[in-house]
C-alpha cells in the first residue's frame, strides 16, 4: 500500500515510538507531538492505532527483508553476513528494533498478523540460507535451516534482552561450531 509522505512521517514516528515502548504503552499523542501534529490528524491517514500499528509492522518487514537480500548478496559463506552485521543493524535500525520487539512480545489482538508476518520474515532468511548449501549439504536442508535459524533467534533474543555484546558472544560461538560442522559435512 503506497502511502502520502504526511502518512509516511507518522508511521516512521510510530516506529520510533512502538519500538521503545511496544504497542499496548504506545501512544498516539506521543506520536502526534513527534511529527509536530496534533493527535487528530493521525486519523485522517489511519483509522486506529492497530492500523498505525500494522502498516508501521509491515514496513518493518519489508525494509528488514531487504536487508537480508542484500546480506545474502554478499555472501560467501551462507548466512554469515547477516549474523555479522545485525547487531549493527539493531543499534541503527528502529525497524529491526521494533520488528523484533513485536515478533517476541506481540500485542495479543494482533498476535497472528505479527506472528505471520514475522514467519514471512524468517522463510526468507530461511529461503537465502538454503539456496547457498552445496548438493552434499542440501540433502538434509531442512536441518541445516533449522540449526541456522536457531542461532538467529539466539542472536535475536540477545539482542532485544540483552546487549549488541552478549549477541555477538552468542553469534560467534554457534558460528563457530555451526560453521566447523557444515564444513565437515561438505568435505564428506
Amino acid at each position: 500500500m503506497t502511502i502520502s509522505s504526511s502518512a509516511q512521517k507518522i508511521v516512521d514516528a510510530a516506529v520510533l515510538h512502538f519500538a521503545e515502548k511496544g504497542f499496548d504503552a504506545g501512544s498516539l499523542n506521543t506520536i502526534a507531538e513527534g511529527v509536530g501534529i496534533r493527535k487528530a490528524t493521525i486519523y485522517s491517514h489511519f483509522k486506529n492505532k492497530e492500523e498505525l500499528f500494522l502498516q508501521a509492522f509491515t514496513e518493518a518487514v519489508e525494509k528488514e527483508g531487504a536487508f537480508v537480500d542484500e546480506c545474502f548478496s554478499r555472501d560467501e559463506c551462507s548466512g554469515e553476513t547477516y549474523l555479522t552485521n545485525v547487531s549493527g543493524r539493531y543499534q541503527d535500525s528502529a525497524r529491526l528494533r521494533f520488528l523484533l520487539r513485536t515478533a517476541f512480545i506481540p500485542p495479543e489482538e494482533l498476535r497472528g498478523t505479527v506472528q505471520e508476518g514475522y514467519g514471512e520474515f524468517l522463510n526468507k532468511v530461511r529461503a537465502h540460507f538454503v539456496s547457498g548449501l552445496s548438493p552434499e549439504v542440501s540433502l538434509r536442508e531442512t536441518l541445516w535451516a533449522n540449526a541456522y535459524l536457531g542461532i538467529v533467534d539466539s542472536v535475536h533474543v540477545e539482542l532485544l534482552y540483552a546487549s549488541a555484546t552478549a549477541a555477538e558472544a552468542r553469534r560467534e560461538a554457534l558460528w563457530f561450531i555451526f560453521h566447523a560442522s557444515l564444513n565437515r559435512t561438505e568435505r564428506g
